[in-house]
């Protein structure tokens, strides 16, 4: 009985907290399959939407908000690169029309400055990603499910990542991005250029074997072992999508 009622106690508290994740995510969702391509995003037609525009807002106030949030690895981690994503979408369409994030704040300040608010603190876009997720999880995945909204970052899932999904969408951003995209990895003039991505975090890569370990794990066609390799400039200009175009 004791039992019973321990589990009902916890249901009782779990449930509306699952009830309202599930309510954020559906309007989440509807946002990025409304404006999220293959190739980007489309922030001309969301910032001409006034709806869609405070649809976001309410999202951002959601996140501001100092929450009990369950500390469950999956359902955090998803959380948490949800967070990252949403705040740079804010963050552009805010400022919108910009070619690049660089134009937003001086010295990358988009990304180093404490322009949001997350569970009642003043954050960086650079303190959510390699604090809370990157120092946390320890999971080099991560890098190509958060997007800098720049065209050399990997694509934007058109789906919230999900506490019940969130490992199997990791691998698939990952294995899509490194199979599939020129950003990710080139042949030219038997080089392999890669992103800088590659480089800038080379130690979290490492934590797989090495970089080309990590990265042939995802490829039909691997890196050869003796691959001269070199990395990518990397392209800061708005990944805006040109699909309406």
């Amino acid at each position: 009985m004791k039992k019973l009622l321990f589990v009902f106690l916890i249901l009782n508290v779990l449930t509306p907290w699952i009830q309202a994740t599930e309510l954020w995510e559906a309007s989440y969702g509807k946002l990025l399959k409304k404006y999220v391509y293959h190739d980007g995003v489309d922030y001309q037609l969301w910032k001409n939407n006034p709806q869609d525009m405070e649809e976001l807002n309410k999202l951002v106030e959601s996140l501001a908000l100092k929450t009990t949030v369950t500390r469950e690895p999956h359902t955090r981690l998803a959380y948490l690169i949800n967070t990252y994503n949403i705040l740079v979408l804010k963050g552009v369409l805010d400022m919108y029309p910009v070619k690049s994030v660089r134009d937003i704040a001086p010295e990358f300040g988009f990304f180093h400055e404490k322009r949001f608010i997350f569970e009642g603190t003043p954050v960086s876009l650079n303190h959510v990603e390699k604090d809370l997720l990157l120092k946390t999880f320890k999971d080099p995945h991560i890098h190509f499910a958060v997007n800098c909204a720049s065209i050399s970052c990997p694509p934007l899932l058109n789906e919230p990542y999900t506490a019940s999904k969130v490992m199997i969408q990791l691998e698939s951003v990952t294995r899509t991005f490194l199979e599939q995209n020129p950003e990710a990895v080139r042949l030219e003039k038997n080089r392999y250029l890669l992103s800088s991505l590659f480089s800038w975090y080379a130690a979290d890569f490492a934590t797989q074997g090495s970089v080309l370990n990590f990265i042939n794990r995802y490829r039909k066609q691997p890196l050869p072992p003796n691959a001269k390799i070199e990395y990518l400039d990397y392209n800061w200009n708005l990944n805006q999508s040109s699909v309406r175009k």
